[in-house]
């Protein structure tokens, strides 16, 4: 439950329930929590998404529990309401990473470095681009420019 599985949560709180039939406490718990639960799934349907900044959280959300396929989707509509948003260009080359799409990474972060240049450092040091850490196309672009 405290890791946003509203659905698994609800099936163990089932199985309490069918489990202890004698026990009115654990009963009583896990129909409040179940419930809860229920609200939850509720409440996250009803999510409307309306700004650049609403995508990017959910993206990056997604992110974060790794499931890629949903934070790319949102962090693409994100794009196309702010298209030269450095910070949710970077999340998507993270995410095309994560998921083994050399090219959409760095093409992303490319466009990333180009709108806010200190992208680059974070790129070099972050385990999300660990894939890419030997590829000689993604040194050249977190490596700064010799002026």
């Amino acid at each position: 439950m405290h890791a946003d599985e509203f659905e698994k949560a609800i099936r163990c709180f089932e199985g309490l329930i069918a489990g202890y039939a004698d026990e009115p406490e654990i009963q009583e718990r896990a129909k409040v929590l179940l419930h809860a639960c229920e609200k939850k799934i509720q409440e996250k349907g009803k999510t409307v998404l309306r700004s650049a900044d609403d995508y990017y959280n959910v993206g990056i959300a997604d992110l974060n529990r790794r499931e890629i396929h949903s934070a790319i989707s949102h962090l693409q509509h994100a794009l196309k309401l702010m298209p030269k948003g450095d910070h949710i260009l970077y999340a998507l080359a993270t995410a095309n990473a994560l998921q083994g799409n050399r090219e959409q990474a760095l093409q992303y972060l490319k466009q990333s470095i180009t709108y806010r240049g200190e992208n680059r450092f974070l790129a070099a040091r972050d385990a999300d681009f660990e894939s890419l850490q030997d590829d000689p196309e993604f040194k050249q672009l977190v490596t700064p420019s010799e002026k």
